[in-house]
């Protein structure tokens, strides 16, 4: 068994160039790859390259849609909802945490 060294950059690239490959758009692949490269760096192996194959076979079964846009909702002043098109949760969270700290900001509090 061998052992390959990455630089965080290759990494990176790595990463996005697999999920380009395998279904996702150019945004989804940026969030997921920084979010691989930053798990690595951070020694949560089990959140950076270990979900690679993962992620690749549910975007070839359809069950992760790499090219999806989540849909923010606003229920109420200070009530997001935020649906998630088969998208995974990174991308989601990218579209709804801006929003929701956007109705804090505005309502002093938000779910």
């Amino acid at each position: 068994v061998s052992t390959v060294s990455l630089t965080l950059n290759e990494i990176l690239d790595l990463a996005k160039k697999t999920l380009l490959a395998n279904g996702c758009d150019d945004e989804t692949a940026s969030i997921l790859a920084e979010l691989i490269m930053k798990a690595e760096r951070d020694g949560s192996l089990s959140h950076g390259l270990f979900r690679l194959p993962a992620y690749v076979s549910g975007l070839k079964s359809g069950k992760i849609n790499g090219k999806g846009k989540p849909e923010v909702k606003k229920i109420s002043p200070s009530v997001i909802k935020v649906l998630g098109n088969n998208c995974l949760a990174p991308v989601v969270l990218n579209k709804g945490i801006p929003e929701l700290i956007k109705a804090a900001k505005e309502n002093g509090v938000a779910v």
